[in-house]
């Protein structure tokens, strides 16, 4: 099994929204707060990073499943395993084609940092 931790900390001066794909969770970190996300897989993988207008997404790897932290306290998760999608594409490629959303204006106004 493979597990990945990621500590997002909200270094901006409002809160900051994040949301968890394929799943469509999101949560909103308080300002000077940070929340652990945790995934876990049967195979090696990370968790691709976008800045958005509208907030933060972390799109999962194939066969990952999630858990989200805050505080010690799970706040989310799910075990759906999505399928692999085809080689040489990401999850996260595969579902912006299918939702006509192959071009996200990427934004630099949120202030934060992944550990």
């Amino acid at each position: 099994m493979f597990d990945l931790l990621k500590t997002i900390h909200n270094k901006g001066q409002e809160k900051l929204p994040i949301f968890i794909e394929p799943w469509g969770y999101s949560f909103d970190i308080p300002v000077g707060e940070s929340c652990e996300l945790i995934g876990r897989s049967q195979k090696d993988g990370t968790w691709e990073i976008e800045p958005v207008s509208d907030g933060i997404i972390f799109w999962a790897w194939d066969g990952a499943v999630f858990q989200l932290m805050y505080k010690g306290v799970v706040i989310c998760e799910s075990n759906v395993v999505f399928p692999s999608p085809p080689q040489g594409q990401s999850i996260s490629s595969v579902l912006k084609l299918l939702l006509g959303k192959t071009e996200m204006p990427r934004s630099d106004k949120w202030y934060f940092e992944v550990l």
